[in-house]
């Protein structure tokens, strides 16, 4: 003996409808999640402490703007020295 619930049509509304809006907030809250994770990757990367430069790198630079070859070491060092103290400023190496 089958037994058929009747529901009424106005309630049937009412829980298609709930059923669509939940399947929305699902659809919502998966995109949130990707984006948090994108975010949370992105902090990761910008929280990694900065490393000050090496010799090589600070030579290269300069080298860019002076012939390495017109410069005493003096001067080499002395840039050397503003570079550092820049980093500090900067809370790099410190």
């Amino acid at each position: 003996m089958a037994t058929h619930i009747k529901i009424p049509t106005a309630r049937l509304i009412e829980l298609e409808t709930a059923e669509h809006e939940r399947d929305i907030l699902r659809t919502e809250n998966a995109a949130l999640k990707r984006e948090a994770h994108t975010w949370s990757k992105a902090a990761e990367h910008y929280a990694k402490p900065l490393q000050p430069l090496t010799r090589e790198q600070i030579d290269a630079v300069m080298t860019e703007h002076y012939p390495l070859s017109s410069l005493l070491r003096e001067e080499v060092d002395a840039f050397e020295r503003c570079v550092r103290d820049l980093e500090r400023l900067h809370g790099i190496g410190a």
